[in-house]
């Protein structure tokens, strides 16, 4: 009896020894079997190269745009007078234009607003403003940019504004097309460059991802990440990159 129990005893030892040994083993296992997975993952991602190319076009813009502002303080009591002196306003600007080359079909005039001027000791509205602004649109980028640069000679007939011009291109989704086609090329041109070195070749395309038009003046390098839009100069730069992975061989 001694014995037996001295046996039944030491199974109930080796009983959790075993279970831990096999459960080591399984573990060691499951380890091996992920460092392998991990390894080949490595090995396989040392045979793709990211790199990212670029292409620029230089074009002119085609649609020229002036937004010309004017202004004249108004008391209440010559607020109709003040009225009329806008109206003669509104017309010598429409007549320089017309002067100039542009059409009806090509100025917009927008209506008088009148803002309270307020008295800041008294707190009571004392005064106006009258505000007027025309617009122009045209295809003749040069008339627009001649006009924003002499039509504040109108200053000495007594009209007092402002001219604001901008310049937009409006054929950029064709262009995008194109560059992005040019812009593959050169992430190629780069990707075999350096795979050289490592007596690699480049093989299929993995992906590519485009990034966003850029429309910059001439030698402007200020780009953004969420695009950039220059409407200050008739002539631009358009660039666009894109980032494209190859498999190596």
């Amino acid at each position: 009896m001694f014995n037996l129990d001295n046996n039944m005893n030491n199974n109930s030892l080796k009983s959790p020894i075993i279970i831990f040994g096999v459960m080591l083993s399984v573990a060691l296992v499951l380890m091996s079997t992920i460092a392998s997975t991990t390894m080949l993952k490595i090995k396989r991602d040392s045979n793709v190269i990211s790199v990212t190319g670029s292409a620029k076009k230089d074009v002119v813009s085609d649609t020229g745009k002036l937004y010309i502002s004017f202004s004249r303080p108004a008391k209440v009591s010559t607020l109709g007078i003040t009225y009329n002196e806008m109206n003669k306003d509104s017309e010598k600007i429409i007549t320089y234009l017309k002067s100039k080359g542009l059409t009806d079909g090509e100025i917009v005039i927008n209506s008088v607003n009148a803002e309270d001027v307020w008295d800041q000791n008294e707190r009571l509205r004392k005064d106006y403003t009258l505000r007027q602004s025309i617009e122009v649109m045209s295809p003749n980028v040069n008339l627009i940019d001649s006009v924003s640069k002499d039509i504040t000679n109108l200053a000495q007939n007594g009209v007092i504004l402002n001219v604001n011009a901008s310049y937009t291109y409006s054929k950029l989704a064709e262009e995008r097309v194109s560059l992005l086609s040019q812009a593959v090329d050169d992430a190629k041109l780069r990707a075999e460059a350096i795979a050289s070195k490592s007596n690699k070749k480049i093989n299929d395309i993995q992906s590519a991802s485009s990034g966003v038009v850029q429309v910059l003046s001439p030698g402007s390098i200020e780009v953004q990440d969420y695009g950039s839009y220059d409407t200050s100069t008739i002539n631009k730069t358009v660039m666009i990159t894109t980032k494209v992975s190859f498999s190596l061989k």
